[in-house]
Order: structure tokens, then C-alpha cells, then sequence
């Protein structure tokens, strides 16, 4: 089967385009099919060991958005002929062709999400945005500024809050590369000054800290988060674009709520997101 002809795409420096598709809305026999053709050997087998339908299902549209949207900024790649390769931390990147893209990938129910970029650390996470506050696995692993603040808010804002610290964690964590050898309570967000994100890190040096920036938006019922780092603190910022798509066939722009951002001086909430 071939892949459908679909207009290729540009990411330039200073760029991150953050896709989103929503899988149990993908039910196509034959768009199925097509993704089935694109997978490894290896990652046929993966799939084939999860014992339920909806992951199997899930897992093959993840990698299918991955192998699809790849050969949207390379079309001279076909979706079956990218090569990954993990990490000691199990971080998956492009081994062949020698394309230089970094990518990161998301899942919950019923939403997977997929980040892109030039530079080398992108990290991305996507929950569901309503979901009960564990403060018991909050103040075992999260700082603890950030276990007051989220001890400080009404029951009924804790859920959300947490949620909230949860993804920006993830996306840290999943940036750098290196799992949980990273502590999860050795950096911090600080969230109380409303649409911003600020940040610190013990393990880091202030002015390296300073360099990271972060997103969030609602989308539908999830919350996404995102994190990356730019190769230099004199970078003019990031821009991120969002898309949303069914694996191979056209894609759109994606419209979502800004919930927050890195804070850098003179740079508005306004679509482009730059941070």
C-alpha cells in the first residue's frame, strides 16, 4: 500500500510542532492496514503483546503517527524505512536515515501525541485533565514547594493541580533523557502567578535552568504539557505550532487553550506560543 499524497512540511531552528491524533476515532480497515505495513518487525511483535485490543490499537496508531508525520518533513523517507533506537534510559530517537530531528511521544486514553523539533532535548506529556489528587505520590516524590501550594488549594482544585505539576514533570524528565535517575523532587514549577510557568533546579546551574522553556495547554479533556531546551541561553525563544491528524491523510492546524508558559520578558500569550 502506498502512502497517500500529502503536502510535505518545514521545521526550522527554534521550532517545535506538536502533533495529536485521537485513536479511538481511527477505525478505517484500511487505513489500519497501511499502518500495520509501515511497522518493524520488532515493533509488530511489540504490539502483538498486549493483551488488550484498545492497546493494540493505541500502540499502532502512535507509531503510525510517529512514521507518518517523520516523512511529512522528509518525503524522501516512506513511513517503513525509519530506523529508532533507545537509550540506556530507553529514550527512542531517528538511527536511520540520517535525518537531524528530535521526537518525543505521548499516550493516555483516547489521545497520543507526538513533539518534533530540531533541537536535541523535547519532552512531552499528555493526561487526562480530570483526575483525583494523589497527595500521598505528591509529597513522596514532588518538591516541596510544590506539595504546599497544591496543599494550599481547595480539594477541588487539587485534582486538576496535580495533574497539572504530573505532565510538566513528565515533559522535564522525558527532555533530558535520563529517566527517573533524575529525582523528581530535585526541580520545581512554580505556578501561582496565573499563564506562567517558572522553574528551578538544584542539579542545575541557574543560568542552565534559565535557558528551559514550557507549555501548556487544555485539549479537550486532556491536559498537555511540554518542555525543551534550546542550544543556547542567547536563543531568541521557541515557537511551537500544534497539528492535529489521522495518521496518514491530511492534516490541520490545531486550536487550543493556552493554559501557561515560560515567562520571558516582552513575549505575549498569543498564537505562535513562542516561550
Amino acid at each position: 500500500m502506498s502512502t497517500p499524497d500529502i503536502r510535505p512540511l518545514h521545521l526550522g531552528p527554534g521550532e517545535i510542532h506538536v502533533w495529536s491524533a485521537r485513536d479511538p476515532q481511527i477505525d478505517d480497515a484500511a487505513l489500519l492496514a497501511l499502518y500495520r505495513s509501515w511497522l518493524s518487525a520488532e515493533e509488530t511483535e511489540r504490539m502483538q503483546r498486549f493483551m488488550f485490543e484498545r492497546d493494540r490499537h493505541q500502540y499502532l496508531v502512535t507509531r503510525a503517527l510517529l512514521r507518518s508525520t517523520l516523512s511529512l518533513y522528509a518525503p524522501w523517507v516512506a513511513p517503513q524505512q525509519w530506523v529508532f533506537a533507545s537509550n540506556a534510559w530507553g529514550k527512542p530517537a531517528i538511527a536511520a536515515p540520517a535525518v537531524p530531528m528530535a521526537f518525543n511521544l505521548s499516550h493516555t486514553e483516547g489521545l497520543v501525541a507526538l513533539a518534533l523539533t530540531l533541537e536535541s532535548s523535547v519532552g512531552i506529556d499528555v493526561e487526562p485533565r480530570q483526575r483525583l489528587a494523589d497527595l500521598d505520590l505528591a509529597e513522596r516524590f514532588f518538591s516541596a514547594s510544590e506539595v504546599r501550594y497544591l496543599s494550599s488549594l481547595p480539594a477541588a482544585d487539587q485534582g486538576a493541580l496535580f495533574m497539572t505539576l504530573w505532565t510538566l514533570k513528565e515533559a522535564y524528565i522525558k527532555a533530558r533523557g535520563q529517566g527517573l535517575s533524575i529525582p523528581l523532587d530535585s526541580f520545581s514549577f512554580e505556578l501561582a502567578t496565573p499563564g506562567q510557568i517558572g522553574f528551578s533546579c538544584r542539579t542545575l546551574a541557574p543560568s542552565e535552568a534559565q535557558r528551559w522553556r514550557f507549555w501548556q495547554w487544555e485539549h479537550g479533556p486532556f491536559v498537555l504539557s511540554l518542555g525543551c531546551c534550546p542550544p543556547s541561553r542567547h536563543s531568541p525563544g521557541m515557537a511551537v505550532q500544534l497539528y492535529e491528524t489521522v495518521p496518514g491523510r491530511p492534516h490541520a492546524p490545531r486550536s487550543a487553550v493556552m493554559c501557561r508558559l515560560s515567562h520571558r520578558q516582552g513575549q505575549p500569550l498569543v498564537p505562535g506560543w513562542r516561550a
